[in-house]
């Protein structure tokens, strides 16, 4: 369910796509090292030197416990020695150089670091990496680390985290900043899965969404659904040389190098998305903040434009952000129902209307909650009502995606008419992988429009029809362009 507080309709949350092509990524960091004999800088060499190899030691425990749950889902069961081949060539597969040292025991070294990995599986450190940046965060430059591609990091982004109390952190090491693990169970309570988040020079938040496919396995189509049911995704994260899905499976065009159908114009290895429905600094520049009203009033020639100058005005090198397109919308919602986001749960809805304002990042008691005008009976994002309205069921997650405002996307019906031209020209004009565009039905209304989807997939259209029991209105005639709730 998704309440919409008036006639008005929000800015889009934005889709900010990795132009992998041009992005660098200076992942090592420049020391100007001094040399002699003082003891002073000896010492905070050697305090560096250990917090390097602390770091280092949680790096490699954490791929190594990846390589064992990856060993597991291929072999169906436990790796009992770390000199097990297979074991091995997925340590490889991590970028380490790996050398079984015959007494039961493995040496690995990547960047600079080398550490033992010891019969049971313990890790003794042996050599303190050169690169400690890249090592504290991981790789950040969209590579495939044998679960996930890597978010990218740009210029003007810095990488957040949370404690367990919900208070914001700079993480200092992957796992600190993410994991996403796939979910046992419903997540009613909240969830496991940590999402990578960034925070623009600006301060607005984005969150990465890796490159995966998917597998319906129940509900398509609407096809055996209850009322308010919905039905399952299966998601398989793969890296960005894999552009053939699995048997089964489909890749969402939003990753993939087809602008016609919903792509960009390359592969990509994932991108990032803004963490909360839009708002308006006060100069009309674009912010994605918590507690902040939503950027209302707003018409899609401008939300297009305000859209793309946002990686401008952050200093975002390589990024090229846009007015999200439902494809990108689609790539969100099936991630967020799948193991790695809810699980099957449904999103509470944001329900705050006080003064019939909405604002960003609350949380009503229910995926069904009614509008609360008095300011009651809504939570704010980082309580533990509030997280439940993320698409992980913690604060890691994207919000407003149910609730809050309507939210126009890059789409329309491609019907010719005067008012889509009028309101809609620059979305028209711009380029194939900037908009997705929908043809017309039989007639031009909208079930015929709506039925004439039938042929596509991954936008959380037709083959996720009745989900949730969220309607809506096609776009057709007069109003050709595409405003979604949550489905």
């Amino acid at each position: 369910m998704n309440i919409r507080r008036n006639k008005e309709k929000g800015i889009t949350l934005i889709a900010l796509i990795i132009t992998v092509i041009v992005l660098l990524i200076l992942a090592g960091v420049a020391i100007f090292a001094i040399t002699g004999n003082n003891g002073l800088i000896e010492k905070v060499q050697s305090s560096v030197n250990e917090s390097n190899a602390k770091a280092y030691k949680e790096q490699v425990d954490m791929d190594i416990s990846d390589s064992q749950i990856q060993f597991w889902q291929t072999n169906k069961e436990s790796v009992t020695s770390p000199t097990d081949l297979n074991f091995q060539s997925m340590l490889t597969e991590k970028g380490y150089t790996v050398t079984d040292n015959g007494d039961g025991t493995l040496t690995v070294e990547k960047d600079g670091g080398k550490v033992i990995i010891n019969a049971d599986f313990t890790t003794t450190v042996e050599g303190v990496p050169t690169k400690q940046q890249e090592i504290s965060l991981g790789k950040t430059d969209g590579s495939w680390n044998g679960t996930v591609n890597t978010p990218i990091l740009s210029s003007g982004m810095t990488a957040v985290a949370w404690d367990v109390n919900n208070d914001e952190i700079t993480p200092n090491t992957q796992n600190e900043w993410y994991n996403y693990v796939a979910q046992v169970g419903p997540t009613d309570n909240g969830g496991t899965s940590k999402w990578a988040n960034v925070k623009t020079t600006n301060g607005s938040y984005l969150v990465w969404i890796p490159r995966y496919e998917y597998k319906i396995t129940s509900g398509e189509y609407g096809v055996g659904l209850a009322l308010f049911q919905a039905g399952t995704i299966d998601v398989k994260f793969i890296p960005v040389t894999q552009t053939t899905a699995d048997s089964g499976y489909k890749i969402p065009p939003a990753f993939t190098n087809n602008p016609d159908n919903g792509g960009w114009d390359k592969e990509l290895a994932g991108f990032w998305i803004s963490k909360y429905e839009a708002s308006n600094d006060g100069n009309n520049n674009l912010k994605v903040i918590p507690d902040a009203v939503a950027w209302c009033s707003i018409g899609t020639d401008d939300i297009f434009t305000i859209c793309q100058k946002f990686s401008t005005d952050n200093n975002l090198t390589g990024m090229d952000s846009h007015m999200m397109k439902n494809s990108e919308w689609g790539a969100l919602a099936y991630l967020t129902q799948s193991q790695y986001g809810r699980n099957g749960t449904g999103v509470t809805v944001n329900n705050y209307a006080v003064n019939w304002i909405s604002k960003t990042g609350y949380a009503g008691g229910s995926v069904s909650a009614t509008q609360d005008t008095t300011g009651d009976s809504s939570y704010l994002y980082n309580t533990t009502q509030g997280v439940l309205a993320s698409t992980t069921g913690n604060i890691t997650g994207v919000y407003d995606t149910s609730g809050c405002q309507m939210e126009y996307v890059a789409a329309y019906v491609d019907n010719g008419d005067p008012s889509l031209i009028a309101c809609c020209s620059k979305l028209i004009n711009a380029a194939a992988k900037y908009k997705d565009i929908y043809a017309v039905g039989v007639t031009d209304s909208s079930t015929d429009n709506f039925m004439a989807t039938s042929s596509k997939y991954g936008d959380a259209l037709y083959e996720t029809m009745n989900w949730f029991n969220v309607g809506g209105c096609f776009p057709r005639a007069d109003c050709a362009s595409l405003v979604r709730r949550r489905w």
